[in-house]
Parts: C-alpha cells; structure tokens; sequence
C-alpha cells in the first residue's frame, strides 16, 4: 500500500483489515531519507476492544476534529481525523500505560466556532482557546471521551492549518 507523495498540510489515512509488521515512514524535507518503523501498539479504528482502550469523540456538528496521542514507546503519534461522531479502539503495546492525547478542531462548520473538549482523565490542559492536552495511566478498557461543541457565528473558521504548530510536551502530573 502506499500514499503516493504527499505535500506540506497533506495527510492520508487507511484503514487496514490485518496488523502490517512494519510500515515506512519518509521525511518530508528529504523524500530519500526513510525509516521502518515497527507495528507495536497498532491502533485498531473501529474495531473490537480487545481489553484495549475505548477512545469516543461525539461530534453532533459534524466539525472536522483531530485527536492524536502516543505512548512513551512511540516513534510517531497516532492520528484519527473526522467529520462526525466516531468511536475506537487503542490497543498500546502494554497496560498500564500512560498515553498523552492531543485534540484540536481542525475545521468549522459553516455558521459554527468549536471547541473540542476532553472527558476528566488525568491532567488536562488547553493550550489553545477549544484545543486540549491529556496525559494520563490507561487500564484496560478505560474509555478516553471527547466531545465537540459549536457556538453559532457568521463565518467559518479554522484554528490550524493542518497540522497544528508544534505543541509543548505537557510537564509530568501533580
């Protein structure tokens, strides 16, 4: 499988029915610069729990979010980015584990400003008016929550181009 070239605020997203081993990952400044980055703590997007973590984002706006988060193991973050409610399963490579979740609103809705918000789960803070950092220990089937909220206005508006500016790692719990 592959994306074909992507360009700066370009991103591409599939969904696989088997766990690859591995998958390449290139630079965007040098193309001939890659990596294999190993499968562990595959995500499974809309799959069974498996005893993972239930991840749900009720968006009833239908405003284009994105929730990205990562485990102290991680090389990259994983990325989910919709246009309505949806729901997933994470499946880290161990639990216990301590995951850090990042949302933001990555497009309005015409006639709407919104605002993704988290459910309480460890220490939350929002470092952009609507957009959110998390870190907290998961267990398993913990069920991270997000929920979307609009305000009517007069115009559309996004927050970011996509992706965001770079987000400070968030300093360690209370």
């Amino acid at each position: 499988m592959n994306s074909g070239v992507l360009y700066q605020n370009q991103y591409w997203m599939t969904t696989l029915r088997s766990m690859p081993a591995a998958v390449m990952v290139c630079s965007a400044i040098n193309p001939n610069v890659c990596v294999m980055a190993k499968m562990s703590g595959y995500t499974v997007l809309g799959g069974g729990s498996d005893g993972g973590i239930e991840v749900v984002v009720n968006d009833p706006y239908n405003a284009t979010w994105v929730v990205e988060w990562s485990y102290p193991t991680s090389l990259f973050p994983y990325i989910a980015v919709k246009s309505t409610s949806y729901e997933w399963y994470i499946n880290p490579p161990y639990l216990p584990i301590v995951i850090g979740f990042v949302a933001y609103i990555a497009h309005n809705p015409n006639g709407y400003i919104c605002s993704i918000k988290p459910s309480p789960s460890g220490y939350c803070q929002e470092y952009f008016p609507g957009a959110w950092a998390c870190l907290a220990t998961y267990y398993p089937g913990d069920v991270q929550e997000f929920t979307v909220t609009c305000n009517s206005t007069q115009q559309s508006q996004s927050y970011w181009s996509f992706p965001p500016p770079y987000i400070p790692p968030l300093p360690p719990p209370p």
